[in-house]
C-alpha cells in the first residue's frame, strides 16, 4: 500500500537497515503509485548527519524523476557548501552548474517523462553523469572541492531560486562510485559492447527493398526509404509502436544513423530511438533507449553519431515524435572499408539502380 501522507516536517523515508532518515521539512504534496511523491516549487528533501553511511569523496546519487518544465531551472541535488552550484535540469538538459564545468548530457529531457538521473564521484575527483543508465558526461570539475559532499547536509529537489516541480519515485545515495555497468544494471539497461575498430572515415549504408523491413507502410511506393531518394517510408499509423529497420549486410562497426524527411511532402520524424541486432530477432536499445533528435524540415540530412561505435548488423529506428505524419528516409553510418582490387589495381565500383 502507499505510505501515509507525510506531515509537513515529517520523515518520508525510514531506512530499515540503519542510518538517518530522509526528511521533507518544506512539505510534500500527494503520493501516486504510478509516479511517486509530487514535489511542488519550494519543497524537496533533506538528508542530514549521514557520515556513518556515506563518504564525502566517493559516492553515487541515483534519482527517478519526472520534471514538469525541463526548460526552466530545476535543482536536482546539492550539498552544504556548494552554494549556487550543483546538478540541475535546465534548458531541457541534465547539467552540472557552473557552465564552465562543461558537463552537460546531450539527450533532451522531455516534460512529464520518467528518467533515472545518476551522478558518481570517485576518490580521484572523477565525476560521471548518467541518464537511464548510460554515461552521458564526465570530467574532473574543480569547483567546491571537486564536488565532495558534506555528509551533514544533502538536499534534493529544493532551491529557493531554482525550484523543482514534478515527481520523484526514487532517491538512493551510495557510499562508493558505482561502475558504469552497475549504474546501467540499476536502471535496467544492457550496455552494448563497443567496437574496437577505429574509423578513418564513414559511409552511409542506405535502405533498399531487400534489406528494409517496417512495422507498417502506407503502400508499396512508400516502403522504400533510401537517403536522397524520391521515395520515403510512410507508416500506416501514427504512434510510437512504428519502426523502420535496415540490414547493413553483415555484423560490422555501426557509427550512427542519418535521416531525412519525406521528399515530396512536409512530413518528418523529429525524434527517435534506435535498436540494434545481429540476428533480426533479438534487439537491444542503443545508449539505454536514448531519444535522438531528428529532422526539423524534410530536405536536410541529419546525422546522429553514437557516443561509442558498436558492433551490429541490423539497425532499427523507432519514431518518438513527428511532424504531420511518420515519414522518413534513413541510412546507417558505418566505417568506410578499403577499396577493392580489380585487375591488379584498386577500384571503386558502384551498382546503379532506377529505384533511386
Amino acid at each position: 500500500p502507499p505510505p501515509p501522507a507525510p506531515k509537513k516536517t515529517g520523515e518520508v523515508a525510514r531506512k530499515e537497515d540503519g542510518g538517518p532518515n530522509l526528511r521533507a521539512p518544506w512539505g510534500l504534496s500527494v503520493y501516486s503509485r504510478q509516479n511517486g511523491y509530487r514535489v511542488e516549487e519550494g519543497q524537496g528533501f533533506l538528508l542530514e548527519n549521514a557520515g556513518s553511511c556515506l563518504k564525502a569523496t566517493d559516492w553515487t546519487v541515483l534519482m527517478k524523476l519526472r520534471v514538469d518544465n525541463p526548460s526552466g531551472d530545476n535543482r536536482v541535488f546539492s550539498s552544504k557548501g556548494w552554494g549556487e552550484f550543483g546538478w540541475f535540469v535546465r534548458n531541457e538538459k541534465f547539467t552540472l552548474d557552473p557552465e564552465l564545468s562543461m558537463m552537460t548530457c546531450a539527450e533532451k529531457v522531455y516534460p512529464n517523462v520518467e528518467y533515472q538521473f545518476a551522478v558518481t564521484r570517485d576518490t580521484e575527483g572523477a565525476v560521471k553523469m548518467f541518464m537511464n543508465g548510460f554515461m552521458c558526461a564526465d570530467g574532473e570539475p574543480l569547483q567546491v572541492d571537486g564536488y565532495a559532499i558534506d555528509t551533514d547536509q544533502i538536499t534534493f529537489l529544493h532551491d529557493d531560486h531554482s525550484p523543482f516541480s514534478g515527481f520523484v519515485s526514487k532517491i538512493t545515495v551510495v557510499e562508493k562510485a558505482m561502475s558504469e555497468q552497475e549504474v546501467a544494471a540499476d536502471a535496467g539497461c544492457t550496455l552494448l559492447p563497443a567496437s574496437s575498430d577505429k574509423c578513418a572515415a564513414t559511409r552511409v549504408v542506405t535502405s533498399n527493398r531487400a534489406g528494409t523491413t517496417a512495422s507498417t507502410f502506407h503502400d508499396d511506393y512508400h516502403y522504400y526509404a533510401a537517403i536522397d531518394s524520391r521515395r520515403s517510408w510512410c507508416a500506416r499509423s501514427n504512434n510510437k509502436e512504428q519502426w523502420l529497420s535496415v540490414d547493413t549486410g553483415s555484423v560490422q562497426t555501426i557509427v550512427g544513423v542519418v535521416t531525412q524527411g519525406r521528399q515530396d511532402s512536409d512530413q518528418w520524424v523529429s525524434a527517435y530511438r534506435v535498436q540494434v541486432s545481429n540476428d533480426n530477432t533479438n534487439w537491444t536499445p542503443v545508449e539505454c533507449d536514448r531519444v535522438f533528435q531528428g529532422n526539423s524540415e524534410r530536405y536536410q540530412r541529419v546525422e546522429n553519431e553514437f557516443s561509442v561505435p558498436i558492433m551490429a548488423r541490423y539497425v532499427r529506428v523507432n519514431p518518438y515524435s513527428w511532424v504531420n505524419h511518420i515519414s522518413m528516409r534513413m541510412g546507417v553510418l558505418v566505417c568506410e572499408t578499403p577499396c577493392t582490387e580489380i585487375g591488379g589495381g584498386l577500384a571503386l565500383s558502384y551498382a546503379l539502380s532506377e529505384t533511386l
